[in-house]
């Protein structure tokens, strides 16, 4: 398979998809391939992450969380590999019909593939933890006991690709239908800065000078998150950049993780990353 040699990601077709994919091949199939009785009747027969009237898609997901999407993508194309479909009867031979539906999830493999081995070229040493980052965050790849959380701070030393792999698992959500928005405190001097920039992120714009009216005011957007259509990431950037009110911005920090724990209908999750552990 022929990968880019630039430092631009690899992609299987002319359009690059805006889907994972596994995701891309539940797309195309949800209508045909998965809910063929032949082929669920043989899925649910082989898998053993199918609940009693669980849909195919269902056990995908439940098989996702604790697996691969590579090994979900190699077991469905396993399960078709052992039937005869039949979808158009009398107008499409049998064959062509099951050639078609393994060809799109072979090349729903072969773009995951070349996803992992661009990840495995850019991410030295580090593809196992782009894997437990996602693990965390994407709801259809999370273990129901893992959900319990606000976010993720990346700690370390300057230098070692901490905004790079926090930006790579932004881009990953944002295949999976999430906001993917960023606050780079580099050039941010104080708290009333950083809440003011938060409050761009979310459509609020205001002047107001005190720090505290303008913590309530993005309290008040963080508890009503009616606007909010999708799940969200917000990228925290090198928070310890902000040296003039860092005890205080602890403390807005912990305030504002109580605030998203707190609100039953959260969509919003944290990714940090800092210097200092």
């Amino acid at each position: 398979m022929a990968t880019s040699s630039s430092s631009e990601k690899p992609c299987i077709g002319a359009e690059k998809s805006t889907l994972s994919p596994l995701d891309a091949a539940i797309h195309e199939l949800k209508e045909h391939l998965l809910v063929d009785e032949e082929f669920c009747q043989e899925w649910k027969k082989n898998n053993p992450f199918y609940k009693d009237d669980d849909a195919v898609i269902g056990s995908i997901n439940a098989m996702r969380a604790r697996t691969t999407e590579e090994e979900v993508l190699q077991a469905l194309i396993l399960t078709t590999e052992t039937l005869n479909l039949h979808i158009d009867s009398g107008t499409t031979k049998v064959a062509d019909k099951f050639k078609e539906y393994r060809q799109t999830l072979q090349n729903c493999l072969n773009e995951l593939k070349c996803e992992k081995e661009y990840e495995i070229k850019h991410f030295v040493g580090r593809v196992k933890n782009i894997e437990s980052l996602m693990k965390i965050f994407s709801k259809d790849l999370r273990d129901c006991s893992n959900t319990n959380y606000i976010g993720v701070c990346l700690c370390g030393m300057g230098g070692n690709g901490k905004t790079t792999l926090a930006e790579h698992i932004g881009l990953k959500l944002q295949k999976r239908n999430w906001s993917f928005k960023k606050i780079d405190f580099r050039g941010l001097t104080s708290l009333l800065q950083f809440i003011r920039q938060i409050l761009l992120q979310f459509g609020h714009t205001s002047l107001d000078e005190n720090v505290d009216r303008m913590k309530s005011k993005l309290f008040s957007v963080l508890e009503d998150q009616s606007e909010l259509k999708q799940d969200t990431l917000l990228l925290l950037d090198n928070i310890d950049d902000i040296h003039r009110d860092w005890d205080d911005l602890l403390k807005f920090l912990e305030q504002l993780m109580i605030i998203l724990d707190n609100n039953t209908d959260n969509k919003i999750k944290l990714l940090i990353t800092s210097r200092k552990n």
